[in-house]
């Protein structure tokens, strides 16, 4: 029962957005994609990737440079570069939030 509990959750849920409460309100601490269970439809836990963060709460949430495994293989095959779309020429730093 309990695999087939981790392995709906895998498959249905692809990006979880972490936030923080601050003074000013809620903020975007990171964004995380949930990837594939680790070990195989029996394990217990999740793959996760680190999309975007902060690294320290004043700074600019920036793109780790790291894509999720599903979702690179699905840019290879329609011949899709996601770093030249992401990152700013030169600065490896998502600037729009």
């Amino acid at each position: 029962m309990l695999s087939a509990l981790n392995t709906l959750v895998s498959e249905s849920i692809d990006v979880v957005v972490h936030c923080t409460r601050t003074p000013a309100g809620p903020r975007v601490s990171e964004i995380i994609a949930v990837d594939d269970l680790a070990g195989g439809v029996e394990a217990a836990q999740f793959t996760v990737t680190e999309l975007f963060a902060r690294a320290r709460p004043g700074d600019q949430l920036a793109w780790t440079g790291l894509v999720p495994q599903r979702l690179a293989r699905r840019l290879d095959a329609a011949g899709v570069d996601l770093h030249h779309l992401v990152a700013p020429a030169g600065s490896g730093r998502w600037e729009r939030f």
